[in-house]
């Protein structure tokens, strides 16, 4: 990882918890606000991978597929942008997905560093197991609700949770390896 990208992942890490702090602050508007930033991140990550594809994807075997996933993505980030005002079910539903989806990939990265006999695996699988967690806590979460805003906490420590690991991810030592 270079330079720049670190200081670019440490600066979204911190952009990150301050909208953490804030959720946790202002638990009334949590989730317009968590629906409007997701909305925004997947809106400028369509828009990356479209900027991709017109100036170096398009030239690649498989490039196509990035264009479709940054159409993908602009879709998801127009759709979640007039959900603004529907009720926690729907960041409920979005939450659960992501951890979801991060799980599984998380436990995919285990496996192959097991497999690899890596020491990472231990790390990726505790990350694993979190995020399951909070799929669990999420789809159970609605009939069973403490309070109204419980399920904006658990979204901002989930977030809170994310943007640490890449801040420590950031500061992490890259291993290069030497073939010989």
């Amino acid at each position: 990882m270079s330079k720049f990208s670190r200081i670019g992942n440490i600066l979204l890490g911190a952009v990150v918890i301050f909208i953490c702090a804030v959720m946790f602050i202002v638990p009334e508007s949590g989730s317009l606000f968590f629906l409007l930033f997701l909305g925004i991140a997947f809106l400028v990550y369509g828009i990356r991978y479209l900027v991709y594809f017109f100036s170096m994807a398009k030239h690649m075997v498989g490039g196509l597929m990035i264009f479709f996933i940054s159409i993908i993505a602009l879709d998801i980030g127009a759709f979640t942008l007039t959900l603004s005002d529907e009720s926690m079910t729907i960041v409920s539903i979005y939450l659960a997905l992501f951890h979801g989806f991060y799980g599984v990939v998380h436990l995919l990265r285990a496996r192959e560093a097991k497999h690899y006999d890596s020491p990472a695996w231990k790390w990726s699988l505790a990350e694993c197991g979190v995020n399951f967690l909070v799929v669990i806590i999420c789809s159970g979460l609605i009939p069973f609700s403490p309070s109204p805003y419980f399920l904006i906490y658990i979204c901002a420590a989930g977030l809170a949770y994310g943007a640490v690991m890449r801040i420590i991810n950031a500061c992490r030592r890259t291993a290069i390896i030497y073939i010989q």
